[in-house]
């Protein structure tokens, strides 16, 4: 079960506790947080409380990865419906690493085979719904990579997955075939 915090304003603090947050506040989450509490598993926040999170906080959640962040999601305008997403287990986290690498969390040793694959479905069907309009296109057959966005021209799914890799902890990667990834693959994840 996902713990969420959720730094909102004192009005707001009744609907957000009522929407499945954990904790919810500002002013005593954050003198919480700056003695070292970080007893739960994702935060979010409103863009305007951000400078004072960011000036008081950091320290503390950055390091562990817990800060609120464009880029992640976990800064929102409508606080009460994305704690209710992050409760259901509807908000995928990842993030870009390198050059066009992808990091996510799809599983744990403890869940079933089936779970495993929906949220690798999930996660694939996410980054296509969420690539950007002028993302380049996948390597060739050399490998070459291009150099540049394509303007005025929608890349296709099965241009812009390159490859897939799936590791259980440290050890070893799987390697995934690209194109089996795609919801229009006959072998989609099977």
């Amino acid at each position: 079960d996902v713990r969420v915090l959720a730094f909102c304003s004192d009005e707001l603090v009744a609907p957000v506790l009522a929407a499945g947050a954990d904790f919810a506040g500002l002013a005593n989450l954050i003198e919480k947080i700056r003695k070292g509490w970080t007893d739960f598993d994702r935060a979010l926040a409103t863009p305007e409380l951000m400078p004072e999170i960011t000036r008081t906080c950091a320290r503390v959640l950055g390091p562990r990865k817990l800060m609120p962040n464009l880029k992640s999601g976990t800064v929102v305008t409508n606080v009460v419906e994305a704690v209710a997403e992050a409760k259901s287990g509807a908000q995928l986290e990842y993030r870009a690493v390198g050059d066009g690498d992808l990091i996510a969390v799809v599983g744990h040793t403890e869940m079933a085979n089936s779970q495993v694959l929906e949220n690798m479905k999930f996660l694939v069907n996410t980054l296509i719904r969420n690539k950007p309009k002028g993302a380049p296109p996948a390597p060739d057959a050399q490998g070459a990579r291009p150099g540049k966005l394509i303007k005025n021209r929608e890349v296709a799914p099965d241009e812009y997955v390159m490859a897939g890799v799936l590791h259980v902890g440290h050890g070893p990667g799987v390697a995934l075939e690209p194109k089996a990834m795609l919801p229009s693959s006959s072998g989609y994840f099977r």
